[in-house]
């Protein structure tokens, strides 16, 4: 007879159904986290392209200056101020 009678607690159902509402918060930002995260990471990859990019640029620059300007005679200051 006394089980015919069981009733869950209020208070009890009350915390659980907290308890499932703070795991779908959770469960949320775990989600958000990890579109965060591939968003860095995307981020992080086009950075490294350019770096390489410009690693790149810079090399053929060095190069140019070292096979075109290390020959050459250094500008004179009417020569500098004509480039302005």
């Amino acid at each position: 007879m006394q089980t015919l009678n069981w009733r869950r607690d209020p208070d009890v159902e009350q915390k659980i159904n907290a308890s499932r509402l703070r795991t779908k918060q959770f469960e949320s930002e775990i989600n958000a986290s990890k579109q965060r995260t591939k968003q860095i990471e995307r981020e992080t990859e086009q950075l490294k392209n350019e770096n390489a990019r410009l690693a790149a640029i810079e090399s053929r620059l060095a190069h140019f200056e070292r096979e075109h300007l290390s020959n050459s005679s250094p500008l004179s200051s009417t020569d500098d101020s004509s480039l302005l």
